[in-house]
């Protein structure tokens, strides 16, 4: 039984026949395709387990961020926005009432009392440990 090598196929190391040369051609291609091929599975591979890694350190990070950020008692982006649209729609109703005090104040020829500097009211609340 005669042994067949793998790079030289049917060809002896003697003879250099085209044949021989276009066969030891096909089988290098086939062993350069085949490495490039194992490289770009490799590579393909090594892309998907670095996504997943990605994807678990963000999940983890997130998780992490959410429990102390629970812990700090901050108050999520919307429900900040709500109490934030309900202040400005309490100032601006109080800006109209103020208007309104004003209007009636002038009608009825009463003169209105003295603002104090700062907007702050003339007599702090007292909490009844005064009376």
């Amino acid at each position: 039984m005669r042994r067949v090598g793998l790079t030289l196929g049917p060809c002896r190391p003697q003879r250099q026949t085209a044949v021989c040369r276009l066969w030891t051609e096909f089988m290098m291609t086939q062993t350069n395709n085949r490495l490039f091929d194992d490289l770009a599975k490799l590579a393909t591979d090594a892309a998907a387990v670095a996504q997943g890694a990605r994807r678990e350190v963000e999940t983890a990070a997130r998780s992490q961020l959410e429990r102390v950020l629970a812990e700090a008692n901050v108050v999520p982006r919307d429900e900040f926005e709500a109490v934030k649209a309900i202040a400005m729609r309490a100032a601006d109703e109080a800006e109209l009432l103020r208007a309104r005090v004003e209007a009636l104040e002038a009608k009825a020829g009463i003169a209105p009392p003295d603002k104090p500097a700062g907007g702050a009211p003339e007599h702090a609340p007292t909490d009844g440990a005064d009376a």
